[in-house]
């Protein structure tokens, strides 16, 4: 999966992304950085959630513009920090009725297709549960499998473990490693450096606006900017 910016600029009240350039082909991209510093702005703009002032954004075979957003938005999954899942659905119901929505399915084909993602993501003892009676591990696998329902190329994950104590947060990482099997590409945001360690092949370090260091995996082990080194000993990792 290609991820290409060329002078991408996003400002609210102040500068939040300022002028990222970045060309970088690989299945699995980490964006890291330190609170506040622009990642999950830049994670929402990859998603077309928003868009930039300026510059421009291609993922994959797709420039990201207004114009063809809801035919990019079909190809992608997205997994926010809290799981999102309507919280008057069941778990089984949050999946079926969004492929019956916008994908046409008639209630049997969906049903069959959810059971499958319910099994998948470990799921069939809360499937009729709605989310508040589910633990927030389960609740936020539930909101991967339905993001996955309808078959996405790429998956974007904005701190999926942000909201959960550190035994749920196992849960919810060891279940995205277990899609990698499935042959998706992911890009995701998130603070445990262990998992980008294990998982990612490339990764983006962003500080205050800007790129400051990016490459395979490896420079979390042999960082090249003191703004990384930095960073690095500031968090825990294993």
């Amino acid at each position: 999966m290609r991820l290409q910016l060329s002078g991408v600029v996003k400002d609210y009240d102040h500068r939040v992304l300022d002028h990222l350039n970045i060309d970088v082909d690989h299945k699995s991209v980490a964006i890291i950085g330190p609170s506040g510093c622009g990642k999950s702005t830049l994670l929402r703009l990859l998603a077309g959630i928003e868009f930039p002032q300026r510059g421009e954004i291609r993922v994959g075979q797709w420039d990201i513009t207004r114009e063809n957003i809801k035919a990019y938005q079909r190809t992608i999954g997205l997994v926010f920090q809290k799981h999102n899942l309507f919280p008057h659905l069941t778990i089984r119901r949050n999946i079926t009725l969004i492929l019956e929505k916008t994908r046409g399915m008639d209630k049997k084909q969906a049903e069959k297709r959810a059971d499958e993602l319910i099994a998948l993501l470990h799921l069939e003892g809360e499937k009729d549960k709605k989310p508040d009676k589910v633990s927030g591990g389960q609740a936020q696998r539930g909101s991967i499998a339905r993001a996955l329902c309808t078959d996405p190329e790429l998956l974007l994950l904005d701190e999926p473990t942000a909201s959960l104590d550190p035994i749920l947060t196992h849960e919810v990482l060891m279940a995205i490693k277990d899609l990698r099997a499935l042959g998706k590409d992911f890009i995701f945001v998130t603070h445990e450096i262990a998992f980008v360690k294990s998982f990612a092949e490339y990764v983006i370090f962003i500080d205050n606006g800007v790129i400051v260091e990016h490459g395979d995996v490896d420079i979390l082990t042999s960082p090249k900017t003191e703004g990384l080194a930095a960073f690095l000993r500031n968090v825990t990792y294993d």
